[in-house]
């Protein structure tokens, strides 16, 4: 049997401690809404006239769709736990962040081709505004 060495302090706090981690090292590009701990939002889209794009997805071995975050690619992610698509919370709250700049002329969803995702992303129409926090250096 081949031991398997992993930088992990608890199962149950992976993916919160990656987001951290994340949000730390690019605190000028990426933010997380007040409230939605598993959407992360670009901190310069969406551009006036753009389609906002949120996409989502689990974060198995690779967080793969929270690195398409930024600018002239997603505007927000919703993220869901380790191999598992997030659940629909975190899609409302990246719809609504994604558009809470009121520059978007619509609202665009990408997901990965799992049953899952298909229902998740089906965001409800925005109820409230999310603003960005300043950015900090």
């Amino acid at each position: 049997m081949t031991l398997t060495q992993k930088l992990i302090n608890q199962g149950d706090d992976v993916v919160e401690e990656m987001l951290t981690g994340v949000l730390a090292a690019h605190a000028a590009l990426l933010w997380r809404p007040d409230g939605a701990p598993r959407a992360v939002v670009a901190r310069h889209g969406p551009r006036p006239g753009k389609v906002a794009l949120v996409i989502g997805g689990g974060s198995g071995h690779e967080p793969t769709f929270l690195g398409l975050v930024g600018k002239g690619l997603a505007d927000a992610c919703a993220v869901g736990n380790v191999f598992a698509s997030p659940p629909p919370q975190p899609a409302v709250d990246a719809a609504l962040a994604a558009l809470a700049t009121g520059t978007a002329i619509s609202l665009g969803t990408v997901l990965a081709s799992t049953k899952g995702g298909e229902w998740v992303f089906r965001p409800a129409p925005p109820r409230r505004v999310i603003q960005p926090p300043p950015a900090t250096a």
